[in-house]
């Protein structure tokens, strides 16, 4: 048996969930790449990357601007997947597909997320 959908009836398909790792900081996905949303306009994307035992660190301060600066690209056009970040001195590639980001010269790869807070 197959049961219509609100689309078949005339209306729109159900949005399309967010990349994984895309979260508010109460733990519900964002809805959108802005900071609009649930928490109105006045919230803001912070970067962060699983350390060790799923514990969650901000990446730099000197970094956080570029890279929802490239998300938001990203999210209009997701040929530009892979940025590369420079971060104290250091090059982190970041995979906005995947959410993850490795370290230059590193082996490890690390889970991404983008939180509202």
């Amino acid at each position: 048996m197959v049961l219509p959908t609100s689309a078949g009836r005339g209306g729109t398909p159900p949005p399309m969930p967010p990349p994984p790792g895309v979260v508010d900081d109460d733990g519900y996905a964002s809805d959108s790449a802005t900071t609009e949303g649930r928490g109105g306009p006045d919230r803001k994307a912070v970067w962060e990357f699983n350390w060790e035992n799923d514990k969650w660190h901000a990446f730099d301060n000197d970094c956080q601007t570029f890279i929802e600066s490239r998300f938001s690209r990203f999210q209009g056009d997701h040929s530009q997947k892979h940025i590369n970040v420079k971060t104290k001195g250091f090059t982190i590639s970041v995979d906005f597909e995947r959410m993850t980001q490795k370290k230059q010269g590193k082996p490890d790869i690390k889970k991404v997320r983008r939180r509202l807070v």
